[in-house]
């Protein structure tokens, strides 16, 4: 999930091949409100996240929607992106210098191997593994 730069979307087709993308709902939001006037920025925002409130997938703005429905809450929001990459800069900012690069992908590497784990064994789970769960 990202902002829709034609460059980043290039480079995440190149490097993650098969793997789909989605562009951040609060930044297309906020593209659409920005030429929208502002007495009219409601009504537009109102209808804006109605039309995101759809169950089919969509070519950008709803690519989490091909995704199982017990999982969009997760998936359809940058909300645990942001928070895991806070997290990471917390811990890589208690170090402030990195003797090389491989050295920062290793504490990066091993926060988010950490992370990974404690969601697997944690009773709320970040993905729910019940099929009938939403």
């Amino acid at each position: 999930m990202s902002e829709a730069h034609s460059g980043l979307k290039k480079a995440i087709g190149t490097m993650f091949q098969g793997a789909s993308w989605q562009r951040g709902r609060v930044h297309f939001i906020r593209n659409v409100l920005s030429v929208v006037p502002k007495g009219s920025q409601d009504v537009v925002a109102s209808i804006v996240r109605t039309a995101l409130a759809q169950r089919d997938a969509q070519y950008d703005l709803l690519a989490f929607a091909a995704f199982p429905q017990r999982h969009w809450r997760q998936i359809g929001s940058t909300n645990a992106m942001e928070r895991i990459n806070a997290e990471v800069k917390r811990h890589t900012d208690v170090v402030d210098v990195f003797s090389n690069p491989a050295a920062l992908s290793r504490l990066a590497g091993s926060f988010l191997i950490a992370q990974h784990d404690e969601w697997e064994v944690s009773d709320r789970g970040y993905f729910s593994k019940s099929p009938s769960s939403n």
